[in-house]
């Protein structure tokens, strides 16, 4: 059943991101007001850092940075992108808040232990920095990094520029293939 969910879900997005893609053409883009193209590249970034809408924001990226100095597309859809990444991370603490009774188990504690012994934690950061960094969608990496003591200023800036090189390196690539 969970696959054929997956499957649904695909053929949704996707199919979703063509409907959208017809209605889209550069050209109708480009006669726009240059106040809307930046609020539609924020609302891209919000939309990138979710699974569901990833695709779509990607796609109205490289439209968008066909037409739009990609500098611009890389700074609106990076603090769109913090305003996304920040929402996920307060939801997740505020989750891991409800089962802060955990931390007094005996067994959290001697995994605590582990964790600081071989520095799992900077592993953690790491991989949490690498995944929001990637053009995939962020919420592992969010949760890795929501975990972490950073606070939510250190971690707008952190999404900010993770987020903002994954555009970049979605933008390039699309220069580069298409």
């Amino acid at each position: 059943m969970g696959n054929f969910l997956k499957l649904i879900t695909f053929v949704a997005v996707a199919g979703l991101s063509f409907y959208i893609l017809r209605f889209l053409d550069a050209s109708i883009l480009t006669t726009q007001s240059t106040f809307s193209k930046f609020a539609l590249l924020t609302i891209s970034g919000i939309f990138y850092t979710s699974f569901l809408t990833a695709p779509l924001s990607v796609v109205l990226f490289i439209i968008l940075g066909s037409s739009t100095n990609i500098y611009l597309v890389i700074l609106f859809g990076g603090l769109g992108a913090v305003v996304g990444d920040l929402l996920i991370i307060k939801f997740f603490r505020k989750l891991f808040k409800a089962f802060s009774f955990v931390k007094h188990a005996e067994s959290f504690k001697t995994a605590k232990k582990i964790a600081k012994k071989y520095h799992l934690n900077l592993v953690g950061l790491i991989i949490g920095m690498a995944i929001v960094a990637s053009p995939f969608p962020d919420e592992l990496g969010l949760i890795l990094l929501g975990v972490s003591s950073l606070s939510y200023f250190q971690l707008a800036i952190l999404t900010f520029l993770l987020n903002s090189l994954g555009i970049l390196v979605i933008l390039s690539a699309a220069k580069l293939f298409l």
